[in-house]
């Protein structure tokens, strides 16, 4: 929770919104890239020296810039160059692009078809007529697509799940606005329901000669962008869709207004969360997207169930029961894979078996596995040997483990430690583990999202963790260590028991 907190206030500091290319000094570029999800100090530097420090610090904004570039179709330098920092100035959604730990493994939806709406405050640049035809209209575009029904309802009704409302400055949510120009609005993912448009932005309502003007902005396009996030979907990097973070501007040479449409990004995304319009509506509650890590729970303190039966490559091995578990990870074909020395086994049901070199499953791969994970957003399974990371995809049809064309890779100097253990936090998020120091880890970038002491954020973790299993109670992980493994509460964030359960009870060999 500690964790969720800080990066959630990370985001919550007003920008004084740039205007020119010019004006977007670093610091200004910095701030930024934070507001919008892109970069995170790392605190653990601070306790370095200087030059290393600094040295750090640069590589991570770099890296904060290429992946900004990346997200809005623009070349990707690591440098602050003129097209980076126009964009840079360029009108907004003020929701971060990024919301790797808050969000990303989670699918925000409403779980009911009624869906009312309402406008509590409004601005003087249109009136209040225009304002709520204007909301309206912007939901018949999401209504066109997917299977919900918006009903308005009268300000400050009890009834209404989306309130709308104009704000200036600090207001009443985590994200201040920044005054004309910069952010344009935000809007807070079911089952929230608000929306805030910046009353210091010049508001225009179907007015095609105002809108020539860049100073005015259009209240349904940008309605339409927010109440796309009303609905649950976050932001989208092809630039052309609706849910593109930036604002396009409504020129056009036609003498009448019209709406803009919805792009084909936009409609996929949202029908792959309600379905379309003619389907009929898919009445699920707002719940964690399915993450593949189930396994056998851990059942009491003193009794371990980790594993389950699952597919797997064929083949079997003689190795000798390993003295000290290195690491393990679950792959989406359903096998969880125990690691030691030089060689892999499959942990199935409560025990160790069909031993193999590494080598043999996974093909030009480390001869040893300090630290593996399986992320499943990307069905990456991700190996550690020591500093050099390797990915391998599973193809089902083969029943064989390939690499992955962008690994293997060194890891970056932004993780200060060497991992020992790897393992996916509750929110979907890679943990890395080294002595007293743990990292979030994204292997798209092979850079750490946020690097801290392991203490300050999950309570009662021993040092010496060498590997992590899963299971399927909810929350739960076993931490090994060579004494032993320990059962933790990821909800409660405690360890669940006090003497460790020895190996030979969590994870016998046959």
């Amino acid at each position: 929770m500690a964790l969720l907190l800080l990066l959630a206030l990370s985001f919550s500091t007003a920008l004084s919104a740039p205007t020119r290319p010019n004006s977007v000094t670093k610091d200004v570029a910095l701030r930024y890239l934070t507001s919008f999800g892109y970069y995170n100090a790392i605190p653990h530097a601070s306790q370095m020296d200087s030059r290393s420090s600094a040295a750090l610090r640069a590589q991570q904004l770099e890296l904060a810039v290429k992946k900004f570039q990346s997200f809005a179709g623009l070349p990707v330098t690591g440098v602050l160059d003129q097209p980076t920092k126009k964009l840079m100035t360029r009108k907004r959604c003020g929701i971060p692009d990024f919301n790797a730990i808050q969000r990303e493994g989670f699918q925000f939806k409403w779980d009911k078809q009624d869906i009312r709406w309402t406008v509590e405050k409004f601005s003087d640049d249109v009136s209040q007529g225009d304002t709520r035809r204007a909301i309206g209209q912007a939901l018949s575009v999401w209504q066109e697509v997917i299977p919900l029904n918006f009903i308005e309802v009268a300000p400050g009704s009890s009834e209404a799940d989306i309130r709308v409302g104009f704000a200036t400055a600090v207001h009443e949510d985590a994200y201040p606005f920044d005054g004309p120009g910069g952010v344009l609005a935000h809007a807070m993912f079911p089952p929230d329901g608000r929306l805030h448009f910046d009353d210091d932005e010049n508001w225009v309502y179907m007015d095609v000669e105002k809108l020539k003007k860049y100073a005015n902005t259009d209240l349904i396009a940008v309605a339409i962008h927010e109440l796309g996030h009303s609905l649950g979907l976050e932001h989208s990097n092809d630039q052309d869709a609706i849910m593109a973070p930036f604002y396009h501007e409504q020129v056009s040479d036609k003498p009448h207004y019209e709406v803009p449409p919805l792009h084909e990004d936009d409609i996929r995304r949202i029908q792959r969360i309600y379905g379309s319009r003619n389907d009929g509506f898919r009445p699920e509650t707002t719940v964690p997207r399915p993450v593949r890590t189930t396994t056998e729970a851990i059942e009491t303190q003193t009794r371990i169930e980790v594993g389950v039966e699952g597919g797997s490559p064929s083949g079997g091995g003689n190795a000798p029961c390993p003295n000290q578990i290195e690491d393990s990870a679950k792959s989406i074909n359903g096998a969880t894979y125990v690691f030691a020395d030089s060689n892999v086994w499959e942990l199935q049901g409560q025990r160790l078996q069909n031993s193999r070199p590494i080598t043999a499953v996974f093909p030009s791969g480390p001869r040893r596995v300090t630290a593996a994970v399986t992320n499943p957003r990307t069905e990456l399974m991700i190996l550690f040997d020591q500093r050099t990371v390797y990915a391998y995809v599973w193809d089902a049809s083969s029943g064989t483990f390939h690499p992955h064309r962008d690994f293997p890779k060194t890891l970056s100097d932004l993780v200060t430690f060497t991992p020992t253990a790897a393992f996916e936090w509750r929110d979907g998020n890679i943990v890395l583990l080294g002595g007293d120091t743990f990292a979030t880890y994204d292997e798209n970038w092979n850079t750490p999202t946020f690097v801290h002491k392991t203490t300050d954020y999950f309570n009662g973790f021993p040092e010496d963790v060498t590997a992590v299993l899963s299971n399927g109670q909810p929350g739960h992980i076993l931490l090994v260590t060579p004494a032993g493994g320990y059962g933790y509460d990821m909800n409660a964030q405690k360890v669940t028991n006090s003497d460790p359960i020895p190996r030979q009870q969590f994870a016998p060999c046959s």
